[in-house]
């Protein structure tokens, strides 16, 4: 009788954040340069994709879908003239395209964003 193999697939596990929700760096300002990041890992080995889930990044800046980097320079516009302590909120989600549905893991940060102009 011919022995039949069975595989037996591990299902991937959900990302774990390693970068804390909350605040990522300190104030940054309208027409200056930003970089920050974001970072999950996985037991997989399996590749992350990033994306915005819900709000929006500041005008400006970009996030690199396969680094969790965040970077660019604010516009003028992103938050009214002569204003601090503007805070804007998005949730990041960090995702295994190849470890099926429930592989992913979302949260939420945000960006201290003063006017350039606001100290002057």
């Amino acid at each position: 009788m011919p022995i039949i193999g069975i595989h037996a697939s591990r299902k991937t596990r959900s990302p774990n954040w390693v970068t804390s929700a909350g605040q990522l760096g300190g104030t940054n300002y309208t027409l200056r340069s930003v970089s920050t990041s974001v970072s999950a890992t996985t037991d997989s080995g399996l590749p992350i994709v990033y994306s915005i889930n819900s709000g929006a990044l500041p005008s400006g800046l970009s996030l690199n879908t396969s680094t969790g980097a965040i970077t660019g320079t604010i516009n003028d516009g992103a938050v009214s003239d002569f204003t601090t302590n503007n805070t804007i909120s998005f949730t990041i989600r960090a995702a295994v395209p190849a470890g099926g549905d429930d592989a992913f893991a979302d949260r939420t940060f945000n960006l201290r964003v003063d006017s350039y102009y606001a100290g002057y």
